[in-house]
C-alpha cells in the first residue's frame, strides 16, 4: 500500500493523473468477467480494501479504476457499498 501510494505521487508529481487499479480483490490467474471473490466484509476492510484505502490517503490518486471481477455476487464495478459508502463516504474519494 505505501508503495503504490508513492508510485502514485512520483507519476503526479510529473503532472500527470494516475490510476490506482483494480478496485477490490482481482485476481490475475482467472478469466476476469466471472470471478467471484466470496469475503466476510470485515476480513475485506481489514485486507484489500486497507491496501486501497492507505494508498488513497497518503496520495489521492486522481483515478480508481474497478475490477471487473465479482465480490459477494455483486460486481465492483456496480457495488454501491464499496463504491459510495467505502470509497465515497468512509474515506471521501
Amino acid at each position: 500500500a505505501i508503495m503504490a501510494a508513492e508510485q502514485v505521487n512520483g507519476i503526479q508529481s510529473q503532472q500527470v493523473i494516475s490510476t490506482t487499479k483494480h478496485y477490490t480483490l482481482k485476481c490475475d490467474v482467472s478469466p476476469l468477467h466471472w470471478l467471484d471473490a466470496i469475503i466476510d466484509p470485515a476480513a475485506h476492510r481489514e485486507s484489500d480494501l486497507l491496501a486501497f484505502q492507505i494508498a488513497i490517503e497518503r496520495s489521492q490518486p486522481g483515478a480508481i479504476m474497478s475490477g471487473y471481477n465479482r465480490v459477494n455476487g455483486e460486481y465492483v464495478a456496480a457495488a454501491a457499498i464499496l463504491l459510495n459508502e467505502v470509497l465515497k463516504g468512509a474515506w471521501g474519494y
